[in-house]
């Protein structure tokens, strides 16, 4: 069994690939011989809100399990609450979406502080279920769409193959030679008569060869079988994980701004983040961004020109990782900025307007929140 990843994620709209649900398959809260199939589900960009997903099912061996299952049957559970969550077994699926387990009614937002979250399905069934590939749909506002990469997922094909040979050959040969018979008989008479005198002679010879032979040769080679078995075993999954973290700016702007319709920002990484910690179950990263300013600056005798500004700010955020021990080496994979927050200006003062007599309100302060995201994997 190998599947085209251990991720895969529903575009909402399907129409674009920016703002979707990340589904990876999490092995370690994962145990298929007790029927349970647990997923991590993150935002990529800035999704609508998850209504629901649904895990498929590889029927090829039980086309009437799903028939056969009710919803009482399913056992759902989600990392962020101890409620337990909605499930529906689906045997009719809405356009674009796949038969299988359903985990409804779970209104995951893209600003949930608990992200990832992890949901578990355990399938109540007297059918035996392996891991196999299957697909994943899902909704979001009024959008629904089915990924294109097959994960991990319930399965009724066993993971194995068998391969038989039988060859027999079986040959005799049987040779029988006989020679017999072989005789000669010979017969001497003689009779002489003289006066009272009678002679006989007689002479009888035979001679009888019989020879026989038998020679026989059986040769049978019999039964020679190979067999081999071949257990599948599943790869270990190094997935990929990600943190978002909100990077708040409160920038002094000196000399101070006319007004906000005058000022631009760029925000971005002028370095990758880096890994500055592994704990069991965390990884920390950090590093900085880095904010370009532009505005029309106010000088003490009124005149206005441009200017530009740079301003730092450093982060910390914290990755939830199952598998991550203390001493253990992880990469950064990817980093970008989210979004891009609206700057605003504040802490008003005033200084000489630059043609007429007054005064012109100049602000002393730029504050902006940012969103970035960094993603890490562990190192081969």
């Amino acid at each position: 069994m190998v599947c085209d990843s251990n991720t895969t994620t529903l575009f909402f709209p399907s129409t674009q690939m920016v703002n979707g649900w990340q589904i990876t398959y999490n092995e370690i809260e994962s145990d298929p011989p007790t029927n349970t199939f647990c997923y991590d589900v993150e935002p990529v960009g800035n999704p609508q809100d998850l209504s629901h997903f649904t895990v498929g099912i590889d029927e090829t061996n039980c086309p009437n399990l799903l028939d056969e299952l009710e919803d009482d049957d399913l056992f759902c559970t989600r990392s962020d609450s101890l409620d337990l969550v909605e499930c529906e077994v689906v045997r009719d699926p809405a356009t674009d979406e796949v038969r299988g387990f359903k985990f409804d009614g779970i209104e995951l937002e893209p600003d949930d502080p608990d992200l990832p979250v992890t949901f578990c399905v355990t399938i109540d069934t007297e059918q035996p279920l392996f891991l196999g590939c299957v697909l994943v749909s899902g909704k979001a506002g009024e959008n629904s769409d089915t990924g294109n990469e097959t994960i991990p997922g319930p399965s009724c094909t066993p993971p194995m193959t068998t391969t038989t040979t039988t060859s027999t050959s079986t040959t005799t040969t049987t040779s029988t030679s006989t020679t017999t018979t072989s005789t000669s008989t010979t017969t001497t008479t003689s009779t002489s008569t003289t006066t009272t005198s009678t002679s006989t002679t007689t002479t009888t010879s035979t001679s009888t060869t019989t020879s026989t032979s038998t020679t026989t040769t059986t040769s049978t080679t019999t039964s020679t079988t190979s067999t081999t078995t071949t257990t599948t075993v599943c790869p270990i999954a190094n997935p990929q994980s990600c943190c978002q973290h909100v990077v708040e700016f409160k920038t002094q702007i000196v000399p101070p701004a006319l007004a906000i319709n005058d000022v631009t920002t760029d925000v971005f990484f002028n370095q990758p983040p880096v890994i500055e910690l592994v704990c069991p179950e965390k990884v920390v990263v950090c590093g900085k961004l880095t904010k370009v300013i532009n505005y029309t600056a106010v000088l003490e005798n009124g005149d206005q020109i441009p200017n530009t500004l740079v301003d730092e700010a450093s982060f910390q955020c914290v990755i939830d990782r199952e598998d991550a021990n203390e001493g253990d080496e992880f990469d950064v994979v990817g980093y970008a900025v989210l979004c891009e927050g609206t700057p605003r200006l504040i802490n008003r003062g005033t200084r000489p307007a630059l043609s007429a007599p007054g005064t012109e309100d100049v602000y002393w302060r730029l504050v902006e929140k940012d969103i970035i995201k960094v993603c890490i994997r562990k190192s081969e």
